[in-house]
């Protein structure tokens, strides 16, 4: 090989590093988290929480959906947990979805029970994102939980479904692929930290909160047998938890 060739040779694999280096780093990073999280939650403090995306986690998404994250989006990335005071209020993360426009980057604003309040676009070529931005798209994911997300698409994720979103057919595809990111990102989430949203539930000091021995009574096993899921095995039973909560005057609610 002549030292030209080598040089050339050199300079292409020095340049593909680097820009595999800059593209890594900008999947899932909030650039400037006080601005932006001040904006979704004024006056409101964070803490971040940085969690491992691993390949274990990419095959749990597959398993709650029909499609699952792309193998650029493993890795370390980060959950800002929005709090008032000593109340937790909601999340804020980004997460980014590959488009036949690019790669888009959305930052979604989860509240504390992982349901849609916000989101906006970090990064996106499509022309038409600010009809996406605006109120009458955004006023229809806000407010919804995973499994409301999930019927806005079709059985494969790779469209909306029928009557699911008011949308013009031009952008069937574009609100699909929001969808498809704020079900990944709902689904992260819960997966990577798990703990932290399980531990995230703040009760005020005149309450407490007891964990309920045992939750398979007789009366429960009844009720799932009228509902015909008594033997569903979607939900694996000794990993659920039942609290009760007891107010300042023994009265339980739960």
């Amino acid at each position: 090989m002549n030292q030209f060739l080598l040089i050339k040779l050199t300079a292409v694999l020095t340049f593909s590093c680097i820009a595999q280096s800059v593209q890594a780093q900008a999947y899932c990073a909030l650039r400037d988290p006080v601005r932006q999280i001040g904006e979704l939650y004024p006056g409101f403090s964070y803490m971040s929480h940085v969690g491992v995306v691993t390949t274990e986690a990419r095959k749990e998404v597959g398993t709650r959906l029909p499609f699952t994250l792309h193998f650029n989006e493993l890795g370390s990335h980060t959950l800002y947990a929005v709090s008032n005071g000593d109340a937790r209020v909601g999340y804020v993360h980004v997460r980014p979805e590959i488009t036949r426009w690019g790669i888009m980057e959305i930052t979604w604003s989860l509240d504390a029970d992982l349901r849609i309040q916000d989101f906006a676009f970090q990064r996106c070529r499509n022309r038409r994102r600010a009809i996406m931005e605006g109120d009458g798209f955004k006023k229809q994911l806000q407010g919804k939980s995973f499994d409301e997300l999930i019927e806005l698409l079709n059985e494969d994720g790779t469209n909306i479904s029928a009557g699911g979103l008011e949308v013009s057919t031009l952008d069937h595809e574009f609100a699909a692929a929001i969808v498809r990111c704020a079900l990944k990102t709902i689904a992260v989430t819960t997966i990577v930290w798990r703990d932290e949203v399980k531990t995230a539930m703040v009760l005020p000091e005149s309450r407490n909160l007891h964990q309920v021995a045992e939750v398979y009574t007789p009366a429960v096993r009844q009720a799932l047998e009228r509902m015909f899921i008594a033997d569903n095995a979607d939900i694996e039973r000794k990993t659920v938890n039942v609290f009760r909560i007891i107010d300042g005057s023994k009265k339980k609610d739960s």
